[in-house]
């Protein structure tokens, strides 16, 4: 017996249509729930990211709709999040280099001219660092992207693309040395990552520019802000005679 339901986009012009579920067939292996699909309730909040497009709750081995419902309500809410939410993965000495710069200015290399070309001022910025695979830092562009072949960051493979295709940035949230934030427990909950084994989930940000969903970026944000407030925190217990010792 098949039953349609609505499916809910994270982005209202790429709104869809109804699809339809079938509830006596296997699962698909975008996780579709096999059993009593009465309640069902299906969220696409960012489309393209399952196999199947979509992922329906309810059922016999997942949460009651009104659990759903609850659930969503916990969702971050992208209403202050306009623009594009750039992920920029960097190696750690180019990371170190954007950190010195205090985090004015990020480069892309030539290959991603189209995609400087689409960065626009206010989009939000996220940096991850290969190897270390860590979220440490977050800003905001303040600049439309300029050419400019000045040597500033390193790159192995040609010393000829300088990173040319750059933006003015400042940053938003930076977290101290040691303290990034993992990116391995927190790639369960990434919809960008949804497609990948989880064992791989690394090989998903190995290129330089990812374009998150505002939900995703802001999900990273909010977590880097924990261990923020969580320093914070501990600072303000240490006792006055320990600090002045």
């Amino acid at each position: 017996m098949q039953r349609k339901v609505d499916v809910a986009i994270d982005q209202p012009r790429q709104q869809r249509g109804p699809r339809c579920v079938d509830a006596g067939r296997r699962p698909a292996p975008s996780g579709l729930a096999r059993g009593n699909l009465n309640n069902t309730i299906v969220f696409d909040a960012y489309p393209g990211v399952f196999q199947e497009g979509i992922a329906v709750r309810g059922g016999e081995y997942l949460p009651s709709a009104n659990q759903e419902l609850a659930h969503t309500k916990m969702l971050p809410s992208t209403d202050d999040m306009p623009g594009s939410h750039w992920l920029i993965t960097l190696s750690p000495e180019n990371y170190a280099i954007t950190r010195d710069q205090h985090f004015s200015l990020l480069g892309l290399r030539s290959r991603h001219r189209k995609k400087a070309e689409r960065v626009a001022l206010g989009d939000r910025v996220l940096y991850y660092v290969l190897y270390e695979r860590i979220f440490p830092a977050t800003a905001t562009v303040t600049s439309a992207y300029f050419e400019d072949r000045h040597t500033t960051w390193i790159n192995p493979e040609r010393k000829d693309d300088p990173f040319p295709y750059r933006v003015h940035t400042q940053p938003n949230l930076v977290l101290e040395a040691g303290e990034g934030l993992d990116a391995e427990a927190l790639a369960p909950r990434l919809l960008y990552l949804k497609r990948w084994a989880p064992e791989m989930w690394y090989l998903a940000l190995q290129g330089d520019v990812h374009l998150l969903s505002a939900q995703d970026f802001m999900l990273i944000e909010r977590e880097m802000q924990r261990v923020a407030d969580s320093r914070r925190s501990r600072r303000e217990r240490v006792p006055h005679g320990a600090q002045a010792s």
